[in-house]
């Protein structure tokens, strides 16, 4: 909520200097790109289905409206999407249905006592479960609230999310 307070606050500045005469142009915000990079060597991240799931599962206007006030421009690319160089990609819509089905089509196929998924695997002839989970760290405390809902949207859908803040300066 306070990412864009000050900002804001700026339209109600108590002018006083009467030789001053406050332009109102429309407002503007700054931009910003962020994004989440995957350890694509371990399972169940190093599936292709597994991590279409998940982008099917980032609710990105609800996190534009709720969590930035609707202040925040969709980017999906650090290349701003007004520049001549930008590929303009299209976002994956959330559709948690679609992705439960990727889920299934990847052999998540079972239910722990826990209610995550699992599929039954097997590397260098030893069965073993494959748990849908994976962790995410993040520095930033603002991003909280959006990854706080994205694990609950996952969680719904039997995926297991492990959030952990870190310092990077310590890490």
């Amino acid at each position: 909520e306070g990412l864009y307070q000050k900002w804001d606050q700026v339209g109600k500045f108590p002018w006083t200097d009467k030789d001053c005469q406050r332009l109102n142009l429309p407002m503007s915000y700054p931009f910003r790109w962020g994004g989440i990079a995957l350890n694509m060597r371990k399972a169940p991240l190093n599936e292709k289905k597994f991590r279409q799931a998940m982008q099917y599962l980032m609710d990105r206007e609800t996190y534009i409206k709720k969590i930035h006030s609707g202040k925040e421009k969709l980017v999906l690319s650090p290349i701003s999407p007004d520049s001549a160089f930008s590929a303009n990609p299209k976002p994956f819509p959330f559709d948690p249905q679609k992705a439960s089905r990727l889920l299934k089509e990847s052999g998540y196929t079972s239910i722990g006592n826990d209610g995550i998924l699992f599929k039954n695997s097997s590397q260098k002839g030893v069965s073993t479960a494959q748990r849908a989970e994976f962790e995410i760290m993040y520095e930033r405390t603002e991003w909280e609230p959006w990854l706080t809902k994205f694990k609950e949207d996952a969680q719904k859908i039997g995926v297991h999310l492990r959030l952990r803040n870190i310092d990077r300066i310590a890490a």
